[in-house]
């Protein structure tokens, strides 16, 4: 289950960052390693909310989540641009 649950919310997350990224100048491997991070923190939040017996209403965790990473991608592209090599 942790494996289907990674390649979902990477594929969604992965989307998110390809629409946030355009017109920024990013690596493809650096833009992995972001979705890679938020889909690590998004699944470790699920798989220990349903290995807690579900108590927390899932709307609950959203809104949390969601004022937790709001702007913090956009950030985190815009810190990489600046990682390109020189050409």
């Amino acid at each position: 289950m942790d494996t289907y649950l990674y390649e979902v919310t990477h594929d969604l997350i992965m989307g998110v960052i390809d629409e946030l990224a355009c017109g920024i100048q990013v690596r493809s491997e650096d833009k992995e390693f972001v979705a890679n991070f938020y889909t690590l923190a998004f699944t470790g939040l699920i798989i220990q909310w349903m290995r807690g017996n579900m108590q927390e209403p899932p709307k609950q965790i959203i809104e949390k989540l969601s004022e937790l990473i709001e702007g913090n991608v956009l950030r985190a592209l815009h810190r990489y641009e600046n990682k390109l090599p020189s050409t």
